[in-house]
C-alpha cells in the first residue's frame, strides 16, 4: 500500500499514527517511521488497526507467514 493510503485507512479508523504508537507503548514516532522503514511492532500495530494483513500493506517486507 502506498503510504498516503495507509495513513487515509489509519484516519477512517477514527485515530492517528501518533496515537495509535502511543495506544501500543511504542514511540510517538513509530508508526510514521513504520511507513518508511520496516519496524515489527509499529507494522504491526498498523495492520491491527486496519484490520489487513502485513503482506497486503508491505508485500516487499512480508510474506504470508509474516
Amino acid at each position: 500500500m502506498h503510504p498516503e493510503d495507509i495513513k487515509a485507512s489509519v484516519r477512517k479508523k477514527g485515530t492517528t499514527l501518533t496515537a495509535l504508537a502511543l495506544a501500543n507503548g511504542l514511540s510517538p514516532s513509530a508508526c510514521r517511521k513504520a511507513l518508511k522503514v520496516p519496524c515489527p511492532r509499529a507494522d504491526k500495530a498498523i495492520a491491527r488497526c486496519i484490520g489487513k494483513p502485513l503482506h497486503h500493506i508491505w508485500p516487499q517486507r512480508y510474506d504470508r507467514q509474516g
